[in-house]
């Protein structure tokens, strides 16, 4: 908790930044699911890394929540939005919180997370967000993958919407949908995707 406040007064303060009627805004993007409020608060912890128990994607989030008794509060809805984006349900199996040890409602605050789909596929998946940018809280957020078939046959059956950009580098290949870019990378007889997003 921050120092001198109690959990319950924390928990009343997070709800009434998330309930607000200023936070309630349309951000760009091409995710529906993350068309929504604008800015709000987010957490951290003490210096450095801290971990975070797993929960629900239903109201607010164990991350938020983390991050909001760090003291980052002023991207709050935008944290909870885009946790609940990239770890639907019950699909988060373990997370942890990189806050700002100096001013943290003023800097770039980040969140790592374990999400294993309903297909039973893990996910390494890292969000940022900053406060203070033209649409009150930055975002950007990257999730790695792998899979057993090889890279093309990734493009062709999960990814055939993308566009292929071309390649990224000697032994990579980048493609495109919306602003979202995927990164493939041969690993073995699979391949590993990254998929990278800058929402605005």
């Amino acid at each position: 908790m921050i120092r001198g406040l109690p959990f319950c007064v924390m928990f009343a303060l997070l709800l009434s930044v998330l309930s607000s009627p200023a936070l309630a805004g349309a951000t760009g993007g091409s995710n529906a699911a993350l068309a929504a409020p604008k800015p709000a608060p987010a957490a951290r912890a003490r210096p450095g890394a801290a971990p975070v128990a797993s929960g629900g994607a239903t109201g607010v989030n164990a991350v938020t929540l983390a991050l909001v008794q760090a003291g980052v509060l002023s991207c709050a809805t935008r944290v909870n939005q885009l946790v609940n984006f990239l770890a639907p349900g019950k699909s988060r199996q373990g997370a942890i919180i990189f806050p700002p040890t100096a001013q943290p409602d003023r800097r770039l605050a980040s969140f790592s997370m374990a999400v294993r789909a309903g297909n039973g596929q893990l996910a390494y998946v890292t969000g940022s967000i900053a406060p203070n940018q033209a649409n009150g809280c930055g975002a950007e957020y990257e999730t790695v993958s792998y899979w057993a078939g090889t890279c093309r046959d990734l493009a062709a059956t999960q990814l055939k919407g993308a566009r292929v950009w071309g390649p990224f580098g000697r032994d990579m290949v980048m493609l495109m949908a919306g602003t979202a870019r995927f990164f493939l990378m041969p690993a073995g007889s699979g391949c590993v995707a990254i998929k990278k997003e800058v929402l605005e």
